[in-house]
C-alpha cells in the first residue's frame, strides 16, 4: 500500500497527522510491546514501593530511547533512500546481506554444541 500526501500544505499537515495517529494506534495495539511490559518490568518493580511512580518512569525512559532510535533510524533512512533507488545499490545491498547470511549459516555448522 502506498500513500501520498496532498500537494497543498494543509492537505500535506492533515495527512501526517493522520498517519502519525494510525502508527501510534498500531504501536499501542502491538501485543508484542504489551507482552514485553508485563514479562520484562516486573523484575524492576520494588514491592515495597508504590508500583505506579516506578511503573511510569521505566515507561518514559523506554518511550525515550524507542523514539531516539526510531528517530535516528528514519533519519538515516532518509540520508540513503536516494542511493537505494537504483537498482545497482539495490544489487549490492542483496548481495552484500546474502553474503552476510551465507557466512552465518556456515559458522553455525562449524559450531559445536557443549551438553
Amino acid at each position: 500500500m502506498r500513500l501520498r500526501c496532498r500537494a497543498n500544505a494543509e492537505g500535506t499537515e492533515t495527512a501526517r497527522r493522520s498517519f502519525f495517529i494510525r502508527g501510534f494506534l498500531v504501536g499501542a495495539s502491538n501485543p508484542k510491546a504489551l507482552l514485553f511490559f508485563a514479562a520484562f518490568f516486573p523484575q524492576f518493580l520494588n514491592p515495597a514501593a508504590a508500583f505506579a511512580p516506578q511503573f511510569a518512569i521505566l515507561a518514559l525512559t523506554f518511550v525515550a530511547f524507542e523514539l531516539s532510535v526510531l528517530t535516528l533510524c528514519s533519519l538515516g533512512v532518509s540520508r540513503i533512500a536516494p542511493l537505494l533507488r537504483s537498482s545497482k545499490a539495490v544489487r549490492w545491498v542483496n548481495r552484500v546481506s546474502g553474503g552476510l547470511f551465507t557466512l552465518m549459516g556456515g559458522l553455525l555448522l562449524l559450531t559445536r554444541r557443549h551438553a
